[in-house]
C-alpha cells in the first residue's frame, strides 16, 4: 500500500517515483495493467434516497425519539394540548 500521507509537502519527483509515473503520465499498457489489478477507476453510486426514505431518516436521532415519545405519554393521558405542540414541533423539524 502506498504512503500517500502528507503528499502535499512532497517534491514532485518524489510523488513521481512513489505513484511510479511521469509528468507525461502512464502508457496505455501500464494504464492497462494497474486498472486489470485495480479495477476501473470509477465512484460508486448508492441508491438514491426517496422522499418518504428522506423524512424517515428525520427520525433516526435520540431528540426526535424521546420528543415522539412525550407526544406518545401526552396522548396517553389525554393531555392533547401538550401532545399537538410536541408533535408540531416535532413534524416542524422533520420539514426542515
Amino acid at each position: 500500500m502506498l504512503d500517500t500521507a502528507s503528499y502535499w509537502n512532497r517534491p514532485v519527483e518524489g510523488l513521481f517515483a512513489l505513484l511510479e509515473t511521469t509528468p507525461d503520465g502512464l502508457t496505455s499498457s501500464e494504464a492497462a495493467r494497474r486498472r486489470a489489478l485495480f479495477g476501473p477507476n470509477a465512484l460508486e453510486f448508492e441508491e438514491k434516497a426517496t422522499v418518504l426514505g428522506a423524512f424517515a431518516s428525520q427520525f433516526r436521532n435520540a431528540i426526535m425519539l424521546i420528543l415522539l415519545f412525550a407526544t406518545g405519554i401526552s396522548a396517553v393521558l389525554q393531555d392533547w394540548v401538550d401532545a399537538a405542540i410536541i408533535l408540531a414541533i416535532v413534524l416542524g423539524s422533520a420539514f426542515r
